[in-house]
């Protein structure tokens, strides 16, 4: 019996040094990128070129700054927060991981684990019961799915503006034959349907699995 609660104690253990750490990247990568972001864009009107990466550099280091002073507390308010801000940092790192992989989509996907594990914590650390649970699954994931929605056209209209599309296609897949640029088109709006179907289940899927683990 003495093995069987040290061995449980040992699992919450680990699942709490799992959550904290999830919300420690979560929480404190947003000044980092936020403050790098402000360096680099905002000083290219007023520097030369050769300077932007001191500004940018800067910027990187206030955002540290900023974590070592406030990243404690902001990460105890964490399971609290308002809608708002969920909506803030799902839509910021949305963004960010759109224009990282350069308009692919399908690692977006990846948004709605992160936001519905997030979700599933706060309604854990509140003991919300199963009905309220399932509503909120089916808000946050109706939320990702529609912001899916929005990356996928986004993506798609890149496409439709990019004159080299099929060259580029071919060469990334090495095809041996290039697709017609109509049929690109097709399969990214037939894929981006797909990405949004899934991208709502696997967010609810996380929400109830977070809340419930």
């Amino acid at each position: 019996m003495a093995k069987q609660k040290q061995k449980f104690n040992s699992v919450d253990s680990l699942l709490a040094g799992t959550e904290r750490l999830f919300l420690l990247l979560l929480v404190g990568v947003l000044p980092i990128i936020v403050f790098f972001l402000l360096g680099w864009w905002g000083s290219l009107a007023i520097t030369t070129e050769e300077n932007v990466k001191y500004f940018a550099l800067g910027g990187l280091v206030l955002g540290l700054l900023i974590d070592i002073f406030f990243l404690r507390r902001w990460v105890r308010k964490a399971y609290s927060l308002p809608v708002g801000w969920f909506v803030v940092f799902y839509l910021f790192y949305s963004v960010c991981m759109f224009g990282f992989f350069m308009g692919m989509p399908l690692l977006n996907l990846f948004m709605g684990l992160i936001g519905g594990y997030y979700v599933g914590l706060c309604l854990r650390y509140a003991n919300k019961e199963k009905t309220e649970v399932e509503q909120a699954a089916r808000r946050t994931a109706l939320f990702a799915a529609g912001v899916m929605a929005l990356v996928c056209l986004a993506s798609w209209m890149v496409a439709y503006f990019e004159p080299t599309i099929a060259a580029n296609v071919q060469g990334m897949l090495k095809l041996e034959h290039a697709l017609s640029r109509e049929r690109i088109l097709t399969y990214s709006a037939f894929g981006g349907l797909g990405l949004v179907v899934v991208e709502y289940f696997i967010t609810r899927w996380m929400v109830k699995f977070a809340r419930f683990m």
